[in-house]
């Protein structure tokens, strides 16, 4: 009789402690589940690397869009924005290189497509980018996906400079076409444009007009410089180009302004070169085929293109910001004027 009374407690206390068992189970798995996160010392530079990439294309498609800008002087926001949005689309991978910089750290990268968002505000530029990646690093795994940064452009500003400038730019352009054309026996063009630089030069006296050195170290102190160029189709081109300062990359607006040929037995181009800061021997390059010894203007020092197209400036060039005219002429005689921005 004990015995079997003895079975049966066994029996209970063994079902007993399956059953405490289960409900332990039971309960823990009924407990919400923490995920430990793991930081990384690479997750802050890779983050690093893909907004300095970031700003470095926006960068890059400012300066693209100045000089494809033609007879468009003033950007809008939304055509900005729609600029470097698909620049970004196009050319952001360019940069990032499929990450080739970190496979040497023992991680892998895994990344997919990306979306990218553009603000232009009045004083920058700010661009979001939506790029999710998979840090494979040690058998663990570390996500990222948003990214930003933020450029400093002053929109509001340029575009008032743009059209200050303008102002200033139009009855000189406008005398010099009209000249030139009543010279030639021609008359104006009938187009937009010029209609409306006459209705500007309308409202400016002659005697307001500034010299050429006057309107240019203007044009540098307001962060421009410009320039004239007559091509081969007889147009006379207007350049607008912002230049590079701190954050702010060279920024160029061009108006076209077409006219009768130009009547010259000599190639005619005025080269714009953005200032330069001047030591006494400076080389640099300027877009010409030319070569020879050139004259630096009202100074007995020379400036001399090498036939490469590289310039080297040298001599005692008086301290501010000084215009120059060089003058050389090549193997066949044909000579090329440039325009040269120096400031010491």
């Amino acid at each position: 009789m004990r015995k079997g009374q003895t079975t049966i407690f066994v029996i209970l206390g063994i079902v007993f402690i399956i059953t405490i068992g289960l409900l332990l189970q039971a309960y823990k798995e009924s407990l919400p589940k923490t995920t430990i996160a793991i930081e990384s010392d690479n997750k802050p530079r890779i983050k690093l690397f893909v907004e300095s990439c970031l700003e470095s294309t926006i960068k890059e498609g400012l300066v693209m869009m100045g000089y494809q800008s033609q007879n468009n002087p003033g950007f809008e926001k939304n055509q900005i924005e729609e600029y470097l949005k698909n620049h970004l689309q196009n050319n952001f991978k360019n940069c990032t290189q499929d990450f080739s910089i970190f496979k040497d750290t023992g991680i892998t990268i895994n990344h997919s497509s990306y979306a990218s968002f553009v603000f232009v505000k009045d004083t920058s530029i700010l661009v979001q980018l939506d790029y999710p990646l998979t840090i494979i690093e040690e058998n663990q795994e570390i996500k990222l996906e948003k990214f930003a940064t933020e450029i400093s452009f002053n929109y509001q500003g340029r575009r008032l400079a743009i059209n200050n400038l303008l102002q200033i730019l139009a009855p000189i352009i406008l005398h010099s076409l009209l000249s030139q054309q009543t010279t030639s026996g021609t008359t104006t063009t009938n187009n937009p444009l010029t209609n409306q630089l006459t209705g500007i030069s309308n409202t400016i006296q002659p005697t307001s007009a500034l010299s050429i050195s006057e309107l240019t170290e203007m044009a540098y102190e307001q962060g421009f410089t410009y320039n004239l160029v007559y091509d081969e189709n007889g147009e006379l081109r207007l350049f607008l180009r912002f230049e590079a300062s701190g954050t702010d990359p060279e920024f160029t607006h061009m108006i076209i302004m077409p006219q009768e040929p130009f009547q010259e037995k000599e190639t005619f181009f005025l080269h714009e070169i953005p200032p330069i800061t001047y030591t006494r021997t400076t080389t640099m390059n300027i877009q010409t085929n030319s070569q020879g010894v050139v004259r630096y203007k009202e100074n007995s020092e020379y400036v001399t293109i090498s036939p490469d197209g590289r310039m080297t400036i040298s001599g005692d060039i008086p301290p501010g910001i000084t215009r120059v005219l060089v003058k050389a002429t090549d193997e066949r005689g044909n000579t090329d004027y440039a325009y040269i921005i120096i400031k010491r």
